[in-house]
């Protein structure tokens, strides 16, 4: 998919400037080959504001970047703060941060869910204080693999923060410092896009859904310097949701003193971002159709809409499965009772604008259009043509049934296709189209509403 993740634009009012900062502030170069005495060393974990008890850890590395084995602990206060007592010589300058437990949501201003997991990377040989935030963890792993290759640890943070930052639209800028020293509710220009950063990769979001989100992102800047358009349609997910009022006035609880930015300024920072992208279309038998499945990732319903196995990976190559009546964008009622009276002619269900949620009879058509002795309304010999010489590209996402639970079935061996139209004689089925990855049958199905499939939608 050629989606294109908008640009986190920073206002002037906040003082942003976007032009590349100049590498000041190292430490002088070349790599310490010393040992380091700390007394100690603190700072602020933050996601929102890390619980009073989140366990801290410094993990001491070699020079060479790996742990020695040996690590020192303290607890958070209520606002997150920390420091820990080190009263040792480390065999270098270098350290591995690590704050695990509960926060507080600067979105929704309640406690978390669960428990998460933050890392920072840092050369303490000038420092005592070390900050632990989303944008250290987001360049974490990047940087620990150039710091491992060679580069001096300074340079590599530098250049994992930029890819982070491009990857959300930001420029480093001049007034951008290092992760490490940017806090949540500061107010100059690193801590703003800390705010921004951490404020739409939580969003709505569950605990468990902001760490697997933060572990995908950090990976693939890490192998490619840049993200999927799965990740940035998620990312983008998190703006839609975004309530400003209501983000503005947790903040303030959170911090009374917090430096945060107008209605206005925050708009500016946040532009509205398009999920769907453009759809590759194929023109087969006078039809239009995507040439990939839906991948609408803003919606986040808990069962309704899935990546298959909750996995971000699999909606970017496979799309994501969606239940009938989610697909249809028809109250969840639907899924057991007719909503016939609702359905419109090329409804357009979660499509977007200008494209529609085939029906049944153009399913047909398709049959017919890539072999011309297919009944319009049966199964039909077209697998070979769908999936490979049709430019149709059948991939086959698998399924979701729920069942007491939810469970994922059939990735690369079946698909399933919703259409619009429902079963006369029972309400709770609607039609489809399914395939085998060993067999050439294309079956006109009739399943569950409640069953999660894939989507292809078809131009007006």
């Amino acid at each position: 998919m050629k989606k294109s993740l908008a640009k986190i634009a920073l206002s002037a009012s906040l003082g942003l400037a976007l032009a590349l900062a100049s590498c000041s502030g190292d430490d002088g170069g070349g790599k310490p080959h010393k040992t380091v005495k700390k007394e100690k060393i603190s700072g602020v974990s933050q996601k929102g504001p890390f619980a009073q008890g989140a366990t801290v850890k410094v993990y001491e590395l070699d020079l060479n970047m790996a742990k020695t084995g040996k690590f020192f602990d303290g607890k958070t206060d209520d606002k997150g703060n920390f420091e820990i007592e080190i009263n040792d010589e480390l065999v270098s300058p270098y350290v591995i941060l690590e704050v695990k437990g509960s926060y507080v949501s600067e979105v929704s201003g309640q406690s978390s869910n669960g428990s998460i997991t933050l890392n920072a990377i840092a050369d303490v040989s000038n420092r005592d204080k070390v900050n632990i935030n989303v944008l250290t963890h987001l360049e974490y792993d990047k940087a620990l693999e150039l710091a491992k290759k060679g580069s001096e640890l300074d340079v590599a943070k530098k250049e994992a923060q930029k890819d982070v930052l491009n990857a959300l639209g930001i420029k480093r800028g001049s007034g951008v410092e290092n992760s490490e020293d940017m806090t949540l509710f500061g107010g100059n220009a690193g801590d703003s896009v800390l705010l921004v950063t951490s404020v739409i990769l939580q969003a709505d979001r569950t605990t468990e859904e902001v760490s697997s989100l933060l572990s995908e992102f950090s990976s693939e800047i890490k192998n490619s310097g840049a993200l999927s358009e799965a990740i940035k349609s998620e990312v983008a997910n998190g703006v839609e949701s975004l309530n400003i009022d209501d983000l503005k006035g947790n903040i303030w609880k959170l911090d009374s003193a917090a430096k945060v930015p107008s209605l206005d300024d925050i708009q500016k920072i946040v532009e509205k971002i398009d999920s769907l992208g453009d759809y590759k279309p194929v023109t087969i038998g006078g039809q239009v159709w995507m040439a990939e499945n839906l991948n609408n990732v803003r919606l986040s319903d808990e069962i309704s809409s899935k990546c298959y196995n909750n996995s971000l990976s699999n909606c970017a190559l496979y799309g994501k499965l969606y239940d009938w009546a989610t697909a249809m964008a028809l109250p969840s009622s639907c899924n057991k009772t007719s909503c016939a009276s609702q359905i419109t002619e090329k409804h357009k269900g979660i499509c977007p604008s200008g494209w529609h949620i085939p029906s049944d009879a153009e399913w047909g058509a398709l049959m017919k259009a890539v072999n011309t002795a297919c009944p319009l309304t049966g199964d039909c010999d077209a697998a070979n043509e769908l999936r490979n010489t049709s430019g149709f590209a059948a991939l086959l996402g698998g399924y979701g049934t729920l069942l007491g639970s939810l469970n994922f079935d059939g990735l690369g061996e079946q698909g399933f296709w919703w259409s619009s139209t429902e079963n006369n004689t029972n309400a709770t089925n609607a039609y489809g189209r399914r395939m085998k990855s060993d067999d050439e049958i294309v079956a006109r199905s009739l399943d569950s509403k409640s069953s999660l499939f894939s989507v292809r939608c078809v131009r007006d």
